[in-house]
């Protein structure tokens, strides 16, 4: 063998182990990522009910969710609004991220915290719908119409 060949072998060989320590890093850092947005998933979660537990103000308010619309101040339906539209975003973002399971998280909330309530349906119809993603509106007209009836 000549020292040509023998340069290009080293040559090759140097490249792959490179070429390896590079994947290495890329898969922790895709680790790291995917940890790092299930840590925010969660604190945006935990933002949302610090908003009702933490907050004696927002609490009375939340807890006029279920009246019509005539019967709530316009700065408590803002205030509504203000939660729904950023729980609604918030899981706008985790489903076009993180897939089937935040699809189930928007489920639960639209079945448990947003529909269930009369300002809720009316917040759904009034503007919600259209903060949705298009893909997700048969998901949330099929838990409406359930409500609705």
């Amino acid at each position: 063998m000549d020292l040509v060949v023998i340069a290009q072998l080293l040559t090759g060989v140097a490249t792959i182990l490179v070429a390896s320590v590079l994947i290495y890093q890329l898969r922790i850092q895709h680790k790291d990522s995917v940890r790092s947005f299930a840590y925010q998933k969660a604190e945006h979660h935990l933002s949302r009910m610090r908003a009702v537990y933490d907050n004696p103000d927002f609490r009375k308010i939340f807890s006029k969710r279920d009246l019509d619309i005539k019967d709530i101040s316009e700065d408590d339906y803002l205030a509504l609004d203000y939660y729904f539209r950023v729980m609604i975003a918030n899981q706008n973002t985790n489903n076009q991220l993180g897939g089937e399971e935040d699809v189930k998280t928007l489920k639960f909330l639209l079945e448990n915290v947003i529909i269930p309530t009369k300002i809720g349906r009316y917040w759904y119809q009034d503007f919600g719908r259209n903060l949705l993603s298009k893909d997700l509106h048969e998901i949330a007209d099929d838990i409406f119409e359930k409500h609705q009836n």
